[in-house]
C-alpha cells in the first residue's frame, strides 16, 4: 500500500473507534435519563459502540502492521 492509502486506512480506523466511544456514551447517557427506553435505544447503542471499537481496533492493528510500524511475529 502506498502512504496515501495507509493514511486513510488509519484515519478510518480511528474514526470507527471514535464513533464507537460516542455510541457507548450516548447509550449510557440515554440509560441514565430514560430508563424506560433502555432496551430500545440504550442497549443497541452500546452494542453498536462495542462492535465499532472492536472493528476499529482490528483495523488499526492491521494498519500498524502494514505500515511497518509493528512487525507481526508471523511475518518474519
Amino acid at each position: 500500500m502506498d502512504n496515501k492509502n495507509l493514511f486513510w486506512y488509519g484515519f478510518f480506523a480511528n474514526t470507527k473507534k471514535f464513533f464507537g466511544k460516542l455510541f457507548i456514551v450516548a447509550g449510557i447517557t440515554t440509560a441514565l435519563f430514560f430508563k424506560d427506553y433502555f432496551w430500545f435505544i440504550s442497549l443497541p447503542c452500546i452494542i453498536i459502540g462495542i462492535v465499532l471499537i472492536a472493528k476499529g481496533s482490528s483495523q488499526r492493528f492491521d494498519y500498524k502492521r502494514q505500515s511497518g510500524y509493528m512487525v507481526h511475529g508471523g511475518d518474519r
